[in-house]
């Protein structure tokens, strides 16, 4: 009698090999793709929230502006980082209710590049003194960009959406021929 050995053949092994291979890379693509969507569903929902307050400009007749919660002056966004939004009414500026503020990703960063004909700092203007709940005088509200009711948004600025990690740059500009905004990915 002959004993068979047991075990896999070289021809089984390498079968087994080259479909995890296969399996691997698809799952990889698929991960990569997924990220990818996830930068471009967060540059919509900006897009969205941008153009909805743009509307509310016209449809309400009031000025409504866009600020960072927390932002220090000349520098990017950083994570956890909110878009306020705020309304000018009685020759002042106030944090608006509605909409609700934009929450960026945690690896989402805004660059603001604004015209620096309308680039005034926060020490040009006069000091508001305000106080708040706890006695302490509060910062002016100041937004970054202004929505006109006319369509139109103050100063011109491009705003540059980008993720650590990722060379994508979702680009927002605004369009005077069609009143609004315009978003452009630039690839790597």
């Amino acid at each position: 009698m002959r004993n068979r050995e047991t075990g896999f053949t070289l021809f089984e092994v390498i079968i087994v090999v080259v479909i995890v291979a296969i399996l691997s890379g698809m799952s990889m693509l698929a991960l990569n793709q997924a990220f990818d969507r996830r930068h471009q569903a967060h540059a919509d929902q900006l897009l969205l929230w941008l153009q909805q307050l743009s509307e509310l400009a016209a449809l309400s007749g009031i000025v409504y502006g866009v600020m960072h919660s927390g932002a220090e002056e000349d520098e990017p966004s950083t994570a956890n980082q909110k878009l306020l939004a705020v309304v000018f009414f009685e020759h002042r500026w106030h944090v608006a209710m509605s909409p609700e503020p934009f929450d960026l990703l945690p690896k989402a960063y805004l660059s603001w590049m604004v015209d620096t004909d309308f680039d005034v700092s926060i020490q040009q203007y006069p000091r508001i003194e305000r106080l708040g709940a706890k006695g302490e005088p509060l910062q002016p509200i100041l937004p970054i960009i202004a929505l006109m009711p006319d369509g139109f948004m103050e100063p011109n600025a491009t705003i540059d959406l980008m993720f650590s990690g990722s060379k994508d740059v979702f680009g927002f500009r605004w369009d005077d021929e069609l009143a609004r905004l315009e978003m452009s990915r630039t690839l790597p």
